[in-house]
């Protein structure tokens, strides 16, 4: 490795006048200073503009929500007349009985689709019971004293 030998050092110094730099630097921090507000101030604008937009679009959007729950109570309303339909005909009971006994049935907590399969299943269990004068269901009903034919030995509507 050489040897290094120090010959002396080296100062240099720099003066200057800072007074034009220190005026650039102000007009800066002005001009920042003023962006700043502006951008608050078009920051209040947007946020009043969409405060009012939402106010004014408050009524419409009411007045859809309430439009929505009326088209959807008349679409269950219309599904229910479809079902009670399709029901009256597979029973031949009157749409305007089976109404009834919906309207009872829900009073009571029982769903439109028990009722309908309660409803569309009695004939063929009647008959299925009946056949058979020992099974529990022809023992059940004569105990309870119900006599589920009419005077032509047929099996009576489940509405009368």
């Amino acid at each position: 490795m050489a040897d290094s030998v120090k010959v002396g050092s080296l100062v240099v110094t720099i003066t200057g006048d800072t007074a034009d730099l220190q005026k650039a630097a102000g007009q800066v921090r002005k001009s920042l200073d003023q962006v700043t507000k502006d951008a608050q101030a078009a920051g209040r604008g947007v946020a009043t503009s969409f405060t009012d937009m939402a106010r004014s679009l408050l009524p419409v959007v009411s007045a859809v929500a309430a439009v929505t729950a009326a088209v959807k109570a008349f679409q269950n309303e219309m599904a229910n007349v479809t079902a009670l339909d399709h029901l009256s005909q597979a029973t031949g009971i009157s749409i305007q009985s089976l109404s009834e006994l919906r309207g009872v049935a829900l009073q009571l907590g029982i769903d439109f689709e028990t009722l309908s399969r309660a409803v569309a299943q009695f004939g063929p269990r009647m008959t299925e019971a009946l056949a058979q004068p020992a099974s529990r269901g022809s023992q059940a009903l004569r105990a309870l004293g119900i006599d589920v034919r009419d005077a032509q030995g047929n099996i009576r509507s489940l509405v009368f």
